[in-house]
């Protein structure tokens, strides 16, 4: 992922959630996706809840792998997390954000209900709307198809995190004791490293949980190795080094 979602350390506005949009179109068509929070001065709290809301909200990624500086090194895997686990726990971490949350999604609703144009000019705020939905009425339609954005509710939440946190207090930024903190009873952190010997990596791969495991070379992070295809590549391995019969 770009850092900060494609948006510099500065207060989301309507100009800059196109770039967010841009970033969150990229990151829903991968099965897994890498934020890297450098050396902590790379990803805000709001960014990064953006990604994992829309995530969880499209179903992809399915993992989001978390890197970092650490000692000078770049790139040293800190954990993976399921969207799914990590947006409450991101919610919980500020007030403001379940807040930013809930009217993001009362926005999304109501424009929800407004049949599309179909034209290139959306239809117009309805006499019913309230609040968030009547203040970026350009986010709920594609420009040219007139079709509803299906990123509407992230370009609102953007929006609103914008305003109500990043404006009045600035962004919080990510490092890697702060991962820990918000996200230590749901990331993954076991990892096999390509140095280990074969036995030490076999061991490694049978007692790691979850969907995925990562592959390191000296901590630094390599892929993630889905369990199904470990678990398959293993067996084909124990029956080619299985004496015949």
């Amino acid at each position: 992922m770009p850092t900060n979602i494609g948006v510099p350390a500065q207060p989301v506005s309507d100009s800059s959630t196109g770039q967010i949009l841009d970033a969150l179109r990229a990151a829903v068509s991968n099965e897994v996706v890498i934020v890297d929070l450098e050396s902590g001065r790379a990803w805000w709290e709001t960014r990064l809840l953006v990604l994992v809301a829309g995530a969880k909200r499209h179903g992809r990624p399915l993992g989001i792998v978390f890197l970092a500086t650490v000692g000078g090194a770049p790139g040293c895997f800190q954990g993976w997390g399921r969207p799914g686990d990590l947006l409450p726990a991101l919610l919980d971490a500020n007030p403001k954000y379940r807040l930013c949350y809930a009217r993001a999604n009362a926005a999304a609703a109501q424009w929800a209900l407004v049949e599309p144009s179909g034209a290139p000019v959306p239809p117009p705020v309805q006499p019913w709307m309230s609040g968030l939905a009547t203040q970026h009425p350009w986010v709920a339609f594609e420009p040219g198809s007139g079709l509803p954005n299906p990123f509407a509710f992230e370009q609102f939440f953007a929006n609103e995190l914008g305003n109500q946190v990043e404006m009045a207090a600035g962004g919080a930024w990510v490092s890697a004791a702060r991962l820990k903190e918000l996200f230590v009873p749901v990331l993954y952190e076991e990892r096999i490293d390509d140095d280990w010997p074969e036995d030490q990596k076999v061991a490694g791969f049978l007692k790691a949980a979850g969907r995925y495991v990562a592959i390191t070379r000296g901590g630094t992070y390599q892929r993630l190795l889905g369990k199904d295809a470990g678990m398959a590549a293993l067996v084909q391995s124990l029956s080619k080094a299985a004496p015949a019969a």
